[in-house]
């Protein structure tokens, strides 16, 4: 038997060399014994193409391109032996959970975590590698005993005894695992009467074998006539740095020479392929070729480097993927495939979304190499949310998370419209099972039988899988339950109905899907069987199996860039390579996966011996070797990019592995990114980069629209034509002021309300908007009261005030909004607190009337642009706005002879709000501010406010939301505290004009303010915080500002200005 061991560096051959060899031997007698190529399990299809690429062979049968997993079963099927019972990944989380469940109380540090969602998920990952290391609960009790940190004793302690209840289960069941299923395979081999025979056997695409794969290859190298075993090393005398690059696949390699040496009749031979400068994979790249052999050497290129690599400085990732795209569409105008080139990344997760926007935005296909997270898919949602309305008392939520799955007995719009109709009359919590009662004001009979025929739609297929579970104690009768469901419910027939469309995944991925959760129904079943336990411990473990369902996708077609990860992506014949990501702590990745085993836990373990394989210096030379092999993946041209900022806009590092190359190639600079602006126009390569400099040009959109139908559908930056705005809009924008700010926020966010004229749902519920509601309706009836006494508020005592506002908060508690305040034991309470801060306002509103010299005189006054013509301002074209509003609170100061009058607008916010100086002067804050100016305005004031003019002095925010709580156990300590705390709970954020101060505050001397915000300093002069003390001149320019504000803004939304843009100030930002 002949084993070699073919060694080189990358680009030496050595895929090729084996590929070769296979061909060969396909190409000989079709009767001789089957072969086997061992690869990786994500890089089987691959070489399968690479292989059949040969112009003789149009197929084969005698060749098997397997995993380690996959070569397992094939062992057993040779032997013609039965495969143990295996449990999936999935049904061993299932069955963590449940032990999980009953050793809880005996867990000293995992106790308290056991039960969070994902734990199971977690605990299966750190079994799996005390599998591999054969580490027995007896190993890490004994290693336990010499651990010096408690914290870690006790954690191998805990892992001990979830390991052996584990084992025990598996025993008790006579099942077995995936971590059982190599070791199982290989004793197969030795023990067998019946002889597996191969006439050769290759390997090739790993960097290290856990001790499971190595002692299957070890048991079926004598199976085999001809092995050969290629690694990427070089030998490990070449110095430090060579070691660690080289280490951990050079342990491997040793490691299996050491063992194969062992057996009797094994001709072991090595072969080394030296690096090729001519007809090897650099051979067309001098700089890639250099950047290969210098990565270990460390020497300097003084050569050119030109275009064959490149290093992007990038604003962000999102212009890290704009920058391959364009690099790709670039790349293959030269006349290249698609196939011919690989974006990698360390890891896929923070990028596969971003490409996939970004890469169908630019029209490139791609193949995305990663398994696929199942979770959420609707056949998992249905499944899901039926569960826990019948689990959980048919709760409106899970009801409807049901009916969204899109595989519910109703359609999309009768869901639509229940669940409207539902928040609006009976909000989201009242329980679905039981007789609904219709509001008096809910009149329409069609809408009625519509509701109750809907209803009795949703419940029989539920109430039916209700009775089943309830008649069930076993696992087998509840997978027969779900499966009857699913019947019922025609899921197969409708899986098999949905098309490859934008919002139904591949009807391929549906099926396989459905199969893996039929997999993981068998797996429930396989695990308990007959074993007895209430419904809900069932859905508990099925809900864990959910959590790490994932499927692998297969590429739709063969030319495609595929986008993957570094460890797991697997392409020998790349042209161009983009390494994402090169930044620090992402690539070289620093820290380990691990969760129950920190970093440090891992060290103390490497210094007893025990090895995970992920201590620190194990994983640095991971990442080596991972970047080296990032490295030297393409035959032409390589392009790395790293961020500046993060995607919280934070400034980060550039990864050493960018001073690494600048270091081997001292002429390489970073290149900054450069978007398409108007200058640069001419260097476009797709028309989505053009639309937003030519929206409004006819000829280019006619152009678009005929040559590139989909690239309409790629706008980023939503812009309307002029005449498209006067077609939304109208003539005439009406709209209330706090609706006009919505454009200064997000342009966007006003043209998704205001022109698409979208409403949020009515909710029958007590959220922050009905407290506010009915905070200000309790306010305005106050008010009403205090007039039609012919009192002012000045008039009343504290406990009077109190007792009034009181006693109207209880009557509206009554019957505000259909009785909500009333509708359960929560919100009374909530409405209790309501009616105690509105005491607490105003007793301290009484209080500050002393020397606040202005009266409340309006309370909810409306502005109607249809009386008003001073609340219509003309913009060009014959465009027009016309604002509405109302006010919470109008306050008046006359003058002695009463023929004029100060007035302050006064706003209720339900949270604290403070006036901003920038988000005055960009229009976020105008409502106030526009409130002033129309009262200004007001066309003869003597009719309604009995004066000739009205003058804006001020506008104040008070908040509602004072702590009513604190306040009245103040009372216990003093009614001077609690007063103190009145004041600065309710003190008004305001901004007022200087010149009517004493009015406001008549305290006098007073130098900073208890109501309102102020204070002055020693020169007399308002300080700048708080802002809003202005001089008369500011005051005026404010107001003055926003009406110039107001035409611009308006021009603006008819000029078609529709962007997601929305504000940031600091951490604060608009949505």
């Amino acid at each position: 038997m002949h084993l070699k061991f073919l060694t080189g560096p990358a680009g030496s051959g050595k895929s090729f060399r084996c590929v070769g060899e296979v061909q060969q031997r396909l190409l000989e007698a079709s009767d001789e014994l089957p072969l086997v190529f061992l690869v990786p399990k994500q890089a089987t299809f691959q070489v399968e193409r690479a292989i059949l690429d040969h112009p003789k062979l149009g197929g084969f049968t005698r060749l098997h391109v397997v995993s380690f997993e996959r070569l397992a079963h094939y062992i057993f099927e040779q032997l013609g032996q039965l495969e143990p019972d295996l449990i999936s990944e999935e049904g061993r989380i299932m069955v963590l959970r449940s032990l999980l469940t009953q050793h809880q109380r005996q867990l000293i540090i995992f106790g308290q975590s056991s039960a969070r969602k994902g734990f199971a998920a977690e605990l299966s990952k750190m079994l799996h590698e005390l599998q591999i290391a054969r580490l027995s609960p007896e190993d890490l009790r004994r290693v336990a005993l010499g651990v010096s940190d408690p914290t870690l004793r006790e954690k191998l302690n805990d892992l001990a005894l979830l390991l052996d209840a584990y084992l025990l289960w598996l025993k008790a069941h006579n099942l077995s695992d995936a971590d059982c299923l190599l070791e199982e395979a290989a004793v197969a081999l030795r023990t067998s009467d019946r002889k597996l025979r191969l006439a050769g056997l290759w390997m090739d695409g790993f960097g290290s074998l856990n001790p499971q794969e190595r002692r299957l290859l070890i048991a079926i190298v004598p199976c085999t006539e001809v092995t050969t075993l290629a690694f990427c090393t070089e030998s490990a005398d070449d110095g430090v740095v060579a070691a660690s690059v080289w280490n951990q696949v050079n342990f491997t390699k040793e490691k299996l020479k050491s063992e194969l040496g062992a057996l009797e009749s094994i001709e072991i031979h090595e072969q080394m392929l030296v690096r090729r400068t001519a007809m090897g994979r650099f051979d067309r790249s001098p700089a890639l070729a250099y950047l290969e052999a210098a990565w270990i050497e460390r020497t300097t290129f003084n050569g050119d480097v030109g275009d064959e690599i490149e290093i992007n400085d990038c604003r962000n990732a999102e212009e890290e993927v704009v920058a391959a795209a364009r690099a790709i569409l670039k790349y293959v105008q030269t006349g290249a495939r698609y196939r011919d080139i690989a974006v990698l990344a360390r890891s896929l997760e923070p990028w596969h979304e971003l490409v996939q926007r970004i890469f169908k935005r630019y029209e490139i296909p791609f193949f995305i190499d990663r398994r696929e997270n199942i979770s959420h898919h609707p056949l998992a949602n249905v499944t899901r949310s039926a569960l826990r309305v019948v689990n959980s008392g048919w709760r409106h939520a899970d009801i409807f998370n049901f009916l969204k799955s899109g595989l519910a007995p109703l359609e999309e719009d009768d869901v639509d419209w229940l669940e409207n109709e539902c928040l609006a009359y009976w909000g989201d919590d009242s329980a679905w099972k039981q007789d609904w009662k219709f509001p008096s004001h809910y009149k329409n009979e069609d809408d009625k039988a519509r509701l109750i025929a809907l209803r009795r739609k949703v419940n029989v297929p539920l109430e039916r899988f209700e009775m089943a579970l309830l008649l069930t104690k076993t696992a087998n009768g509840f997978v027969a339950a779900v499966r009857r469901f699913w019947e019922e419910l025609a899921v197969e027939t409708k899986l098999e109905s949905w098309n490859d469309s934008e919002s139904k995944a591949p009807i391929s991925v549906h099926k396989t899907v459905h199969a893996e959760m039929q997999v993981l129904l068998e797996n429930l079943v396989r695990a308990f069987g007959d074993e007895k336990r209430a419904p809900s411990d069932w859905i508990m473990l099925l809900e864990s199996g959910f959590e790490n369902l994932s499927v692998g996708l297969i590429p739709q077609a063969l030319d495609q860039v595929l986008v993957g990860a570094i460890d797991r992506s697997r392409n020998p014949d790349l042209k161009l390579t983009l390494l994402l990501g090169l930044n620090e702590g992402l690539f070289p990745r620093t820290g380990s996966d691990g969760v129950l085993l920190g970093e440090q836990d891992i060290d103390q373990l490497e210094v007893l011996g025990v090895s995970l394989g992920r201590s620190r210096k194990s994983l640095m030379q991971r990442e080596q070797y991972l970047a080296y092999i990032a490295m030297t993946r393409s035959r032409e041209r390589l392009i790395v990019s790293r961020s500046r900022t993060n995607s919280a806009g934070d400034p980060i590092n550039p990864s050493i592995l960018i001073t690494r190359l600048q270091q081997l190639f001292p002429s390489l600079k970073e290149k900054p990114f450069q978007p398409i602006n108007e200058k640069t126009a001419d260097a476009a390569l797709h028309p989505t980069e053009l639309i937003n400099l030519y929206v409004g040009d006819e000829e280019f959109n006619s152009w678009l629209i005929k040559e590139r139908p989909l690239a309409p559908q790629c706008q980023t930056d939503e812009q309307l034509t002029p005449e498209m705005a006067s077609m939304v809009y109208g003539a005439r924008i009406k709209t209330s002021v706090s609706r006009f700010e919505q454009f200064a926020m997000c342009p966007f966010r006003f043209f998704v309300n205001s022109g698409l004229r979208a409403k949020e749902r009515i909710t029958y519920t007590l959220d922050p908007r009905e407290k506010g509601s009915f905070q200000h309706a309790v306010l305005q009836k106050f008010h009403d009261h205090v007039k039609n006494s012919n009192k002012e508020w000045r008039d009343l005592k504290t406990d009077e005030a109190r007792e009034i506002i009181g006693r109207i908060a209880d009557e509206q508690m009554e019957d505000f909004s259909g009785g909500l305040t009333m509708k359960s034991a929560r919100n009374q309470l909530v409405g209790a607190a309501c009616k105690s801060s509105l005491q607490n306002l105003v007793e301290q509103l009484v209080r500050w009337m002393s020397s606040y010299e202005f009266d409340p005189v309006e309370a909810e006054f409306k502005f109607n642009p249809e009386q008003l013509s001073t609340l219509s301002y003309k913009l060009t074209n014959q465009k027009e706005l016309m604002f509405s509003g109302s006010v919470d609170r109008i306050d008046l100061h006359r003058t002695p002879d009463g023929r004029d009058a100060f007035f302050v607008i006064i706003d209720y916010k339900s949270s604290q709000r403070k006036p901003c100086r920038l988000k005055l002067s960009e229009g976020i804050q105008q409502q106030l501010p526009a409130y002033l100016i129309m009262l200004r305005d007001f066309p003869e004031p003597q009719k309604r406010f009995g004066v000739e003019t009205l003058k804006p002095a001020g506008m104040f925010y008070i908040s509602l939301s004072g702590a009513a709580q604190s306040a009245d156990r103040s009372k216990a300590r003093s009614v001077e505290a609690r007063n103190r705390f009145l004041t600065k709970t309710y003190q008004h954020h305001v901004v007022f004009s200087l010149e009517y101060k004493d009015f406001l505050d008549n305290r006098t001397g007073a130098s900073k303010g208890e109501q309102i915000s102020y204070e002055f300093k020693k020169d007399g002069g308002a300080k700048q915080k708080p802002f809003g003390a202005l001089s008369p001149e500011a005051f005026h320019d404010m107001l003055q500002t926003l009406e110039t504000k107001w035409k611009q803004m308006g021009e603006e939304i008819y000029a078609g200005r529709a962007a997601i843009q929305p504000y940031k100030i600091k951490k604060e930002t608009a949505c």
